[in-house]
């Protein structure tokens, strides 16, 4: 049935007006020949496509006496006629470029068909499906380079993944270009002066920045009234640094320079607002943070810090005189990445074995009312000088809100974070879809997203430390692994009975 449709399909094209090519040509020429000898194979189907399909076979070919009904055919020349034998005036900026690329001046001339399959040149390659343009645009270069290339365009067999490419991360997801967007210069628009080795590009913000020429050359150039960088890029592909969601970045920047400035004025209220201690005081001391906690606390900060900070230059892409490469950028994510997987597995395995998990997901009755009161605190009883409404011990660590906010990031947004990543770090893993939209999409904008939680949290984090009795008590706290905070101290009689008895163990901090 398949067999009778697909011939029924190419008798439709040869049948066709516009398709100049003789049937009894395609009776032969669609396959090998039977007895093992050299043959052209050109496929009705695709001569149909091309951009000479209107052109019968004997323009170009010509035979001697007794035609094409001898075989094999007696040709008067064997040489196929070039793109300039037609087509010299319509050419002529393209002949120029040749006489540049790295074929030229070789033993013999590099023509036009050592590229270019005439049978099968596209009218409006664009318009076909990417495994197509591929194939014909790197095939030729594979079927020269074979030992020397990444396997591209789906040729099999191609070798040398780690010969000539070693420098290319995700050879795979590199490969789907085609040759000539790293081997023709970056400035000119033509694709024929094809570059050695030595001369092609290999900087990754030549491609990874919205800003890209190379982009701009075998894209168009990037739409700034768009709200994503690079309409024409954005419907096919995501590239780091290259294709980004305007609307997205700039409410999230927005709303980390609204938590900044709410941060800013909270503190000068703060400042001005606050009223003294008048009541003395004693400094209650407890040992909260074990070293293992502080140990597993400051290398995560460190880790996250690292990562937002690739992260961001790898999103924003490319810029001259950078802090870091986007190439450097690139490995140091990867790898400090793998290493917040590994820390964070031993986390998780810890907390839950050991019982820590409870600090986080054990929500203890009057959660929410504790919760409304420590909001309150902070948004007014602050600046009245008010007591915290509650202070931590071993067995529970966080306020109502802390609880909250902890549970949240640390066992729901950083495994996020964490899949995403792993995802991205193997892309091949990622399936083409989920849900309808595409998975390399859905996988990236959620690492982005949660990313950004991180960032959001960190800028209100580091100021909440400073949010105890003395603004250094939080910070202190994660190093020496001892929280502080202030009661009123005791009656004199009552500190006489503790001094006899021997009970007082705090100290006074009228000098503090």
């Amino acid at each position: 049935m398949i067999r009778a449709l697909l011939f029924a399909a190419c008798y439709a094209l040869l049948a066709s007006p516009a398709f100049g090519a003789d049937e009894s040509c395609f009776e032969c020429h669609e396959k090998p020949a039977a007895d093992g000898s050299f043959m052209p194979i050109v496929r009705a189907e695709q001569y149909a496509g091309g951009v000479h399909a209107a052109l019968p076979c004997a323009q170009c070919h010509e035979a001697r006496d007794g035609g094409f009904d001898v075989v094999p055919h007696d040709l008067v020349t064997q040489r196929t006629p070039e793109c300039m034998d037609c087509h010299e005036d319509d050419f002529a900026a393209i002949a120029q470029e040749t006489t540049r690329s790295v074929h030229a001046g070789g033993e013999r001339p590099f023509t036009c068909s050592r590229c270019h399959d005439v049978h099968r040149m596209l009218r409006t390659p664009v318009d076909a499906p990417p495994a197509v343009r591929r194939e014909l645009a790197n095939g030729p270069c594979i079927d020269c380079h074979r030992d020397t290339v990444v396997e591209v365009g789906g040729r099999e067999g191609a070798t040398g993944v780690g010969v000539a490419h070693e420098w290319l991360p995700y050879a795979d997801s590199h490969a789907i270009m085609r040759c000539i967007v790293c081997h023709s210069p970056v400035s000119e628009a033509g694709i024929h002066e094809v570059l050695g080795k030595d001369r092609t590009t290999r900087r990754c913000e030549q491609c990874h920045t919205d800003q890209s020429g190379l982009i701009d050359k075998f894209v168009g150039r990037d739409d700034r009234s768009s709200w994503i960088t690079n309409p024409g890029l954005f419907e096919f592909a995501y590239v780091r640094g290259a294709t980004r969601n305007r609307a997205v970045d700039s409410a999230l920047i927005g709303l980390l320079l609204l938590t900044l400035a709410g941060v800013v004025a909270h503190a000068f209220g703060r400042a001005v607002l606050r009223r003294p201690e008048s009541a003395p005081h004693v400094v209650r001391e407890t040992v909260l943070y074990t070293l293992t906690t502080r140990l597993g606390h400051w290398i995560n900060a460190a880790l996250m810090l690292a990562l937002m900070a690739t992260g961001m230059r790898m999103h924003f892409g490319g810029r001259e005189g950078a802090l870091i490469g986007f190439e450097s950028a690139f490995h140091v994510h990867n790898i400090v990445g793998a290493i917040l997987v590994a820390v964070s597995v031993i986390f998780f395995v810890v907390h839950v074995v050991g019982g820590g998990a409870r600090q986080y997901l054990t929500f203890r009755e009057g959660h929410v009312r504790g919760g409304v009161a420590q909001a309150k605190w902070y948004l007014v009883g602050v600046f009245r000088g008010a007591p915290h409404p509650s202070h931590p011990s071993p067995e529970r660590r966080f306020n109502p809100l802390q609880q909250t906010a902890y549970a949240s990031l640390m066992w729901v947004t950083l495994p996020a974070l964490l899949v995403s990543g792993v995802l991205l770090l193997f892309p091949a893993t990622i399936p083409d879809e989920v849900f309808g939209v595409r998975g390399t999409w859905l996988v990236s904008t959620l690492h982005y997203l949660v990313s950004w939680a991180f960032v959001l949290f960190l800028a209100g984090h580091l100021y909440l430390i400073t949010m105890g009795d003395r603004p250094w008590y939080g910070l202190t706290a994660m190093i020496t692994g001892v929280h502080r905070h202030h009661e009123p101290a005791p009656a004199a009689d009552e500190s006489a009975a503790d001094a006899e008895s021997g009970a007082d163990t705090e100290s006074d901090c009228d000098a503090d």
